[in-house]
């Protein structure tokens, strides 16, 4: 096609084709989002990893909140009950709390860049009932010019919920 570029800097006859221009673009956009993802993620506590990882969920808890593999997977939602932040969970990681006894509230809100929707789920917490055990779902895949995206909270029974903590996730205290 006879694509002869455009004139690269000062230099007389230097052409750079659109090849050229498409690579350094993409290597640039790699760039950015490389710089992106290492400013957003979780960042470790002041206190250092040893000292989150000796942290255990309260053993009066009653409602657990994990996220063993949601995507997308660059970006931390944030959950919420009854309004209240209460963690940022990461991949394999879950928070714990003790909530007392009536109808609560649980939100998870990604961030804007995910475009992902909020989740919202209704648990109903007993005094001396099972605990709670909800899991973060999200896809989010682009194939063929579809786009499917699409979030979630799964209510587990204890059962089911206690044995994918231990197999999968590491506690987060929540704030």
């Amino acid at each position: 096609m006879g694509d002869k570029g455009v004139p690269a800097g000062n230099m007389p006859g230097t052409f750079r084709t659109a090849h050229q221009e498409l690579g350094e673009f993409m290597a640039v956009s790699t760039l950015l989002i490389s710089i992106f993802a290492a400013a957003t993620a979780a960042a470790p506590s002041a206190a250092g990893p040893s000292a989150v990882a000796a942290t255990a969920p309260p053993a009066d808890a009653n409602l657990f909140v994990y996220r063993d593999h949601a995507e997308p997977l660059l970006f931390t939602p944030t959950v919420k009950v009854d309004g209240r932040k209460v963690a940022g969970l990461g991949q394999k990681q879950f928070t714990a709390l003790r909530l007392p006894p009536g109808d609560h509230v649980v939100e998870v809100n990604w961030p804007i860049f995910a475009r992902q929707l909020p989740a919202m789920s209704q648990v109903k917490i007993v005094e001396g009932g099972a605990p709670h055990y909800l899991e973060v779902i999200a896809t989010s895949r682009y194939a063929f010019g579809r786009a499917e995206i699409s979030s979630g909270l799964d209510d587990q029974s204890a059962e089911v919920g206690a044995a994918r903590l231990r197999a999968c996730c590491h506690f987060k205290p929540p704030r």
